[in-house]
């Protein structure tokens, strides 16, 4: 009975540790609800006042742990989405070395009083042990102590179990961890490397191992032991919620908590009052063996004979499970052939449509190059034919240049010849003193006979004045001016 009793203690307060640590981080958070500082004077505050305080203080406190939940949860599923690419073929080894002050070194003692203090425990321990932490609770006669190494708790429960202190017979196990989980359901191929890799991003790992039997064969679990208990209870529960696969294979691991069993030092006779009535009568035979045809003989056969058919169930669950998986592996195999084929399916319909597409964009590119091109060419065409009729009129503008410059030579050369012609005929005919008198005569207007005795000279002086021949200005010289209109 008092083992019992010690050990719902354990279970109950396993997590006393992480609420003393909770309730010092919320209690900077909690308002002041007692009095009031106003300048130099206290005021005491309304009891309403108060109240919705401490509600508003409760519930903001609330949300804010809430939202870091959420946010740490998103960090998580943030780290699980970065290594789901990422092969896990070369993980690093891990430090064989045993981590100080770990989960598993922390030991509950039971049956303190309160006279017994914290110095009093410390003063049980050998100096050479490095303790980290021990809390001691004497409304409820326990108390937990970590030590730095697995070996020294080890040393510290066998030998002080039992150890009378002040009068209390104290009572020395190890505590339970809270932040260990069982890991089932693992392949053949999970390592403690990998098991390490795939859990440490819910939070900081001390230990992670795979059950193996004597040929060193996997036996499909494993633990994992979180420093902290929240890291551990984010791992059940993101695993229950989803599943999680450590690597190809379709196999979701199965997250429970772990049932603590203590392996190292088992059960002793301390542990038991001798008192106890069932002792005394469970003790009062010794171990003996039956003789056939006696009572005792019938009875324990029907026993072995429970224990067989209940051997039988379970091999034969055992095989059925087997048959299970194997079948469903078969089906898991031809579901992901099935779903391979359909995505391939899925990526051809993608790479068709992706042609098709891409056949119309070229076709519609070729028919922009090709009208392009057209207007292009009609362009040209126009702009040759510009070219064309520019350079005709230029030649016709040309020709037609020539054809009056060649007028306006040959009518100058033929000037030039009348005049070289005219000039031959006034180098013959030169006036005389006679003559100039007579035209004179004629300039002032002589008789008729004059005109007609002197037409030779009217139309050799006068009248060819207007067209630019050989005139005769006698009001000033006597030499011959050449004028050209």
């Amino acid at each position: 009975m008092s083992e019992q009793v010690e050990n719902n203690s354990v279970d109950n307060n396993c997590n006393v540790e992480s609420t003393n640590e909770d309730a010092k981080k919320n209690f900077n958070r909690k308002r002041f609800s007692g009095k009031k500082y106003k300048g130099k004077h206290f005021t005491e505050r309304n009891d309403n006042d108060s109240k919705c305080k401490m509600d508003d203080s409760e519930q903001y406190g609330g949300f804010q742990n809430f939202s870091n939940k959420l946010t740490k949860i998103d960090r998580i599923e943030d780290k699980i989405t970065s290594i789901s690419t990422m092969p896990t073929v070369d993980l690093t080894p891990l430090d064989p070395s045993e981590k100080k002050f770990a989960g598993r070194n922390r030991l509950y003692i039971g049956n303190i009083g309160k006279e017994i203090s914290e110095a009093d425990l410390r003063g049980l321990f050998d100096s050479d042990m490095e303790v980290a932490d021990i809390f001691v609770n004497n409304e409820k006669n326990f108390a937990f102590v970590k030590f730095d190494y697995y070996a020294n708790a080890e040393k510290v429960q066998r030998s002080l179990d039992g150890t009378l202190l002040k009068g209390r017979n104290l009572r020395f196990k190890f505590a339970p961890s809270c932040g260990t989980v069982k890991i089932r359901n693992l392949g053949p191929y999970v390592t403690n490397e990998l098991l390490n890799h795939a859990f440490s991003v819910f939070g900081e790992i001390e230990r992670a191992v795979i059950l193996v039997d004597n040929r060193g064969k996997s036996m499909g679990e494993g633990f994992v032991d979180f420093s902290k208990k929240s890291s551990a209870n984010i791992a059940i529960q993101k695993c229950e919620e989803k599943c999680y696969f450590l690597g190809h294979s379709l196999k979701p691991v199965i997250v429970e908590p772990n049932t603590f069993v203590d392996q190292n030092i088992g059960l002793v006779d301390r542990n038991f009052s001798k008192k106890n009535v069932d002792f005394q009568k469970e003790r009062s035979l010794g171990p003996r063996l039956s003789e056939e045809g006696t009572f005792d003989h019938d009875y324990g056969n029907r026993w072995k004979a429970l224990f067989a058919l209940y051997r039988q169930k379970e091999e034969n669950l055992r095989a059925d499970f087997r048959l299970d998986c194997a079948k469903l592996e078969a089906q898991m195999e031809f579901a992901r052939y099935e779903h391979e084929i359909e995505v391939l399916r899925e990526k051809l319909r993608v790479r068709e449509l992706d042609k098709e597409r891409q056949k119309r964009e070229w076709e519609a590119m070729e028919r922009q190059a090709e009208e392009e091109k057209m207007r292009t060419q009609t362009h040209m065409r126009h702009a040759q034919k510009e070219i064309q009729s520019k350079l005709m009129r230029n030649e016709e503008q040309m020709l037609m240049k020539e054809e009056a410059e060649s007028s306006l030579f040959a009518k100058a050369q033929n000037l030039t010849n009348i005049l070289d012609g005219q000039q031959e005929h006034l180098d013959c005919h030169v006036p005389t003193s006679s003559t100039r008198d007579l035209a004179f005569e004629y300039r002032r207007g002589g008789d008729g006979n004059a005109y007609g005795a002197n037409e030779n000279y009217e139309q050799f002086y006068w009248k060819s004045s207007n067209q630019g021949m050989w005139v005769r200005d006698d009001s000033s010289h006597y030499q011959f001016k050449k004028r050209r209109y």
